[in-house]
């Protein structure tokens, strides 16, 4: 699945609109703890955090040489918006 080819736009657009509600009430969340900083704007963060998502796995379906399958899994997870902290 590449997201960046033209027939593929469609799936993108609704992984986007499956996960970005959910990272940002998520976010929304985290705020409200004050386990994340009080200035972000949920919907900004969960807009962005999705795009990285997409274009991470496009990039790589376009060539998976580039990286393990697992490499990718554990670096997107490691990169995952729970790390995000009030400091």
């Amino acid at each position: 699945m590449v997201f960046g080819r033209a027939e593929s736009a469609g799936l993108a657009d609704e992984v986007r609109e499956a996960v970005v509600p959910e990272i940002q009430r998520w976010l929304e969340r985290r705020t409200a703890e004050g386990r994340a900083p009080a200035d972000l704007h949920p919907a900004v963060a969960a807009q962005a955090h999705a795009a990285v998502l997409t274009r991470v796995i496009a990039w790589w379906a376009a060539d998976p040489s580039r990286a393990t399958r697992e490499q990718v899994v554990a670096t997107l997870l490691r990169m995952n918006p729970s790390l995000l902290s009030a400091s």
